[in-house]
């Protein structure tokens, strides 16, 4: 099926059950588990490392690099996991939130693999707030006098849907958490803010365009054609911005998708400048549609920035040469 997929361009692509709900994870940045980071060690499954704040870290049973040899659900048996794939593994320990899960758990610091302990975890909601938009401030010194500015690291652009889509107010998404990071960087007073917007893949177009809104007036922001030549124009509605200091976005070769969509309309718009290496060139459209098993992400259409450019096998030429 991903052969068949991808024959047909290098955007469209089929999605198993299981990568379906893992890009659903990385869009919504949420999952239903225990908060543990699991990796290969042998035959064995170690906890490389805990979610801050997650059911594992809170329930205190769990360290890293203890060792898992059992997994067992509810009251139900204990599946030996000893020489499991790891994704399978992954399966049997997530599950519905309030649910408990048991672990067979051999501790780091035990030299006799004998020597394991079952503790138990209710599942809960774990934030992957380590893929989520930050900020930082740093200072930089020019003709002697200190200046203060804000930095801020979009690694994606994410939104849950299915809380978009359900009409919830404090649903996550990419423009709602960076514009919290602005409003906190304005409260540190800080002389100029700089997106930084390298290997970010893409994601949601929707927020490529609402976070362009935070920084514009109001106008149009991008285009998209589809394959019967109709053309939607995707812009921001609301006149005044959130911020309209000194800008600049931060780019590089793995910078692609949504992220050039952002670039090009600040550029297009003189509204900051583009700093870095050239982008990664994807002008395209893909959308999600279920299949009686998987789902496949298909190519519908191309997009265009507002000054009629289109970023397929061009990229977004930066500003200021920058290597990083």
């Amino acid at each position: 099926m991903a052969a068949v997929a991808g024959s047909i361009d290098p955007h469209t692509g089929y999605l198993s059950p299981r990568q379906g709900e893992s890009f659903d994870i990385q869009m919504s940045l949420s999952l239903e588990g225990i908060g543990a980071l699991l990796q290969s060690d042998g035959e064995y499954v170690k906890v490389s490392s805990l979610v801050p704040g997650g059911p594992a870290e809170r329930a205190g049973v769990l360290e890293p690099a203890d060792r898992i040899t059992a997994v067992g659900q509810e009251d139900g048996e204990m599946v030996n996991v000893v020489g499991m794939r790891l994704d399978n593994v992954v399966d049997l320990i997530r599950g519905p939130k309030g649910s408990t899960v048991r672990l067979d758990v051999v501790p780091a610091q035990a030299v006799d693999m004998t020597r394991s302990q079952v503790v138990e975890i209710t599942r809960d909601t774990v934030s992957l707030e380590d893929q989520a938009a930050s900020s930082e401030i740093i200072e930089v010194e020019r003709d002697g006098e200190p200046h203060r500015l804000g930095i801020i690291n979009v690694p994606t652009f994410y939104v849950d849907f299915d809380a978009w889509q359900a009409g919830e107010e404090e649903y996550r998404s990419t423009t709602r958490d960076v514009a919290k990071e602005v409003e906190r960087l304005k409260e540190e007073g800080v002389e100029g803010i700089v997106l930084d917007l390298r290997n970010n893949g893409g994601g949601a177009l929707q927020e490529a365009n609402s976070l362009i809104g935070l920084f514009i007036d109001r106008g149009p922001t991008v285009q998209v054609r589809d394959a019967q030549g109709r053309i939607q124009l995707y812009g921001d509605s609301e006149a005044g911005t959130l911020y309209d200091g000194p800008l600049g976005v931060l780019v590089n070769r793995l910078s692609a998708s949504a992220s050039e969509i952002f670039a090009g309309a600040i550029q297009d718009y003189g509204r900051g400048l583009v700093l870095g290496t050239p982008t990664f060139g994807k002008g395209t459209v893909q959308t999600l549609n279920e299949l009686s098993h998987g789902q496949i992400k298909l190519t519908r259409a191309k997009f265009y920035r507002i000054s009629g450019d289109s970023t397929q096998n061009r990229g977004v030429e930066p500003d200021i040469d920058f290597p990083v």
